[in-house]
């Protein structure tokens, strides 16, 4: 009996050797796909703006304006307009998706970590900004579009990402990133026409289906409120902070919004918080526009249209002109 149960549990622990030894090999050919994965994609993504505004690897990209802020910069700012008009070499580094002005501060330090100061930052500011997350505990807002930096992050974004709140598998598992948040293919077959990349910012065509999108006031819903404005003010101050340490001039611009989603308390908090923060403001929204459903693609997005609309208010503009002096 005892001779039995000595040839059991060697057989016992031969099986769980083999299983373990299979276990590992297992283990160690998948980590080495994922790796190879991993660099294959990276390979394919370097220096290539898949999307638009996943723009956090540029680098020696000087400019002397850069603008800044949420799918509204992105969308609403033409920098050739600026460099034709004023003679300034302007880069559009605006987040999609993203209104939260700490976040909108950590990119453009990214942005001063990688390329020459430039001389004038305009932000877009208006009363979709917001001081933190919009989704409070965990920010999945378009997480895909910057999924293609999250793993072994680039120390000059690594505060970008853990705003975003990419976990430490994402950050530290080849390839899980990018797999999880369905950004393979792209990367594997980068597009060959991208706006960002021919015009530098969204310059859409688009009109808006207001049949599939009827025209409502859903935004006003994200509209921040008179409880926010001593929070939007801190972080305010605090991307002056930044561009004062880095002597840049500041301004804010308020652009066009479509009249359903239009509230006149809202869009006047705005201006009298840069007033109180020695911040040069301007407001392009005006009636004219409001009534213009031809210049959106939606209630809060202008098309090539209006941007277009805008840039010819902006071009006579003294106080811009005067600014950008």
């Amino acid at each position: 009996m005892a001779r039995f149960l000595n040839w059991a549990e060697s057989v016992s622990l031969a099986t769980m050797k083999n299983f373990l030894r299979k276990i590992g090999l297992f283990a160690a050919l998948t980590l080495a796909l994922a790796i190879g994965l991993q660099a294959f994609l990276s390979w394919r993504m370097h220096d290539k703006i898949l999307i638009g505004s996943d723009n956090l690897h540029l680098h020696d990209q000087p400019a002397d304006l850069v603008l800044l802020g949420s799918s509204r910069c992105w969308a609403h700012f033409d920098p050739k307009f600026f460099e034709k008009e004023f003679g300034t070499k302007a880069i559009n580094i605006g987040m999609s998706g993203h209104s939260e002005i700490d976040l909108n501060r950590l990119r453009l330090e990214s942005y001063l970590a990688k390329n020459k100061n430039p001389r004038f930052v305009i932000f877009n500011f208006d009363p979709m900004a917001s001081p933190d997350s919009v989704n409070k505990g965990e920010n999945y807002v378009l997480k895909d579009i910057y999924s293609r930096y999250a793993f072994w992050p680039d120390k000059h974004n690594a505060s970008i990402l853990d705003f975003l709140k990419y976990n430490w598998a994402e950050k530290y598992i080849p390839a899980f990133a990018l797999i999880k948040y369905k950004m393979v293919m792209p990367a594997l077959r980068p597009p060959k026409e991208v706006a960002y990349v021919t015009y530098g910012y969204e310059n859409t065509t688009r009109h808006w289906d207001t049949i599939a999108q009827p025209p409502s006031g859903v935004m006003k819903q994200y509209f921040f409120t008179e409880k926010d404005v001593s929070a939007i003010t801190r972080a305010l101050a605090a991307l002056k902070k930044t561009c004062d340490a880095h002597r840049i001039k500041l301004l804010c611009i308020q652009t066009p919004i479509y009249k359903s989603a239009y509230d006149a308390k809202a869009f006047a908090r705005t201006g009298d918080i840069c007033k109180n923060l020695g911040i040069d403001f301007l407001d392009t929204d005006s009636e004219a526009f409001r009534n213009c459903i031809d210049c959106f693609y939606n209630s809060n997005h202008m098309n090539r249209t209006g941007v277009e609309k805008m840039n010819a208010v902006l071009a006579d503009d003294a106080r811009l002109r005067q600014f950008l002096q």
